[in-house]
């Protein structure tokens, strides 16, 4: 018997007794949604939207997205990366050093830390978590 993917993983996760977090790899130009997984852009790379629910997003160094959204995850931005606006809920948002933001950066239940040289076009908050600016 052939199993498909969500299959497979619904599988492992019965067996597991707890839900199974895979990472996704995004393909430059596009958008990606996930569900109980988290998603990375790597290096380099230039993509539109990646949201996801209970997972986290990690967009490498130089990388660019418009847009990143996650409920129940954290949002780490390598260096010199950029985006447009970044949000989530019950996780924090990191940016390296020479990030830039055209838009805002939002989170409740979590921090927002900025490494050197970041710049935020937007606005900054934060409910129920601190703001770090490493300058």
């Amino acid at each position: 018997m052939k199993l498909t993917r969500t299959a497979l993983l619904t599988a492992i996760t019965l067996s597991l007794g707890a839900p199974l977090h895979a990472a996704t790899a995004v393909v430059a130009g596009t958008s990606e949604s996930t569900v109980n997984k988290s998603i990375t852009v790597s290096d380099g790379i230039e993509v539109k939207d990646v949201e996801s629910v209970n997972g986290s997003i990690r967009i490498g160094d130089n990388a660019s997205v418009r847009s990143a959204e996650t409920v129940n995850g954290s949002i780490r931005f390598g260096r010199d990366a950029r985006t447009g606006d970044a949000e989530t809920v019950n996780g924090r948002i990191q940016a390296g050093d020479g990030f830039v933001a055209e838009g805002d950066l939002e989170t409740v239940n979590g921090s927002i830390e900025l490494g050197r040289g970041a710049t935020v076009n937007g606005s900054i908050e934060s409910v129920n978590g601190s703001i770090e600016l490493d300058n």
